[in-house]
């Protein structure tokens, strides 16, 4: 499925234009998104909800993270960032907090004109909340799901 996610991305980002990829660094499609971005020496920026986000999982993608990390333009942890629109109340930076996932994907999306996403459609789901917000915002919203089902 990693090599999937990472094709879909690459041909996507290859066939477009764009000036940076804005992503929020987690296992699987973000991963992979930024993986075809640095293939492609496309910038992208990394929007992690909190500094520990790699703490649980396994080495081998705790390494590929921090690898990948080294080549972003520009590494924000939202949970560090001044703006209260950001913040978890009784929450201290650096530690999980699942609200802390929603507001990074919200921070991501601030700082785009567009949205590039891989949605199933079902109305749930931090990648649900996303493209609602989004869409809220008025943005273009791509999604690729299309093209991960006829490949799966």
């Amino acid at each position: 499925t990693s090599k999937l996610l990472y094709n879909i991305f690459y041909n996507w980002l290859s066939a477009n234009t764009i000036d940076a990829l804005v992503s929020g660094a987690a296992l699987g499609v973000d991963i992979e998104a930024i993986q075809a971005a640095v293939d492609l020496n496309i910038p992208f920026i990394a929007g992690i909800p909190f500094r520990n986000q790699d703490a649980k999982w396994q080495p081998k993608n705790q390494k590929k993270y921090r690898e990948l990390l080294t080549y972003a333009k520009q590494v924000v942890y939202v949970d560090e960032l001044t703006d209260p629109s950001y913040l978890v109340k009784n929450s201290k930076p650096g530690l999980f907090n699942p609200y802390k996932l929603l507001l990074r994907n919200n921070w991501m999306i601030d700082q785009c004109t567009e949205v590039l996403a891989l949605f199933n459609e079902k109305p749930e789901g931090g990648t649900y909340q996303a493209v609602k917000y989004a869409e809220s915002k008025g943005l273009n919203v791509t999604n690729l799901w299309s093209e991960y089902e006829l490949n799966n």
